[in-house]
């Protein structure tokens, strides 16, 4: 596995400034369906910028074609939402694009500022992806 791509974060080691996010998920029973609950505060993905990475190499040189991205990561801080945005614009600019998926599941868990981020980047697709 080439690891070369990854962007390693600075941490203070208990994860107040920067760490990776954690899911619980009990497993359900019988008619009860599975509940869970994530933890992103702090994750190193929701601190990351366009600028950490180059993403003229990513779907230029190496001709990546593929962009897969979450409703959540768009919706974990307005950097995470820029850097979402960046990406999309970077591969439709070098005509690289072949597949985007942009998965969004709306939980009643996102917070509110969450929501109204998610809001601002599903208007602005349209005009990213057709113009």
């Amino acid at each position: 596995v080439d690891t070369s791509l990854i962007k390693w974060m600075k941490t203070d080691g208990i994860g107040r400034t920067c760490r990776n996010g954690i899911n619980f998920t009990e497993r359900g029973y019988g008619i009860r369906g599975a509940v869970g609950c994530s933890d992103r505060a702090n994750t190193a993905i929701s601190k990351a910028t366009s600028e950490d990475f180059d993403f003229e190499y990513i779907f230029g040189t190496l001709g990546v074609r593929w962009l897969h991205t979450g409703g959540i990561y768009a919706a974990l801080s307005e950097t995470s939402s820029k850097t979402v945005v960046e990406a999309i614009k970077t591969a439709r600019n070098m005509e690289q694009l072949f597949l985007m998926i942009l998965t969004i599941v709306l939980r009643c868990g996102l917070q509110s500022v969450e929501l109204r981020r998610l809001r601002k980047l599903i208007r602005k697709l349209p005009n990213m992806l057709m113009s």
